[in-house]
């Protein structure tokens, strides 16, 4: 094995549609370890405030030798969370998104495939 590797848990939560929004999911990062990269492997949960105030929400950080390193996470307290914090999608302005997903590409921006053709990211 080359760098560090982690085990993230799959739960019943992976198939909700806001999975993927910022500070509500579980993150991390694996990173070589030296000499390619000096390893430092990290997860973070998504509770980033307590009842007390915000709070350092690392979960696991790796040294810098490779290695396999598991991240738990309390998933109840996820899920609680969520429930009462408002990073969730209830203030989201999906309106206000049109540039963001506008397929829609003007110069500078053109480019073209590997095969000298306009890409078109709708066919990707």
């Amino acid at each position: 094995m080359h760098g560090a590797c982690w085990e993230l848990v799959t739960h019943s939560d992976w198939n909700d549609p806001s999975y993927c929004e910022p500070r509500r999911t579980a993150r991390s990062a694996a990173n070589y370890a030296p000499p390619d990269a000096n390893g430092h492997s990290i997860a973070f949960d998504p509770i980033a405030f307590t009842e007390k105030g915000s709070r350092d929400s690392l979960v696991v950080e790796a040294g810098e030798q490779e290695g396999v390193y598991l991240a738990s996470f309390d998933l109840d307290a996820i899920r609680e969370y969520r429930a009462r914090e408002l990073w969730g999608n209830a203030f989201r302005k999906p309106h206000r998104y049109g540039l963001l997903v506008e397929q829609r590409v003007e110069d500078p921006f053109v480019r073209v495939n590997i095969h000298g053709e306009p890409y078109q990211s709708s066919k990707r």
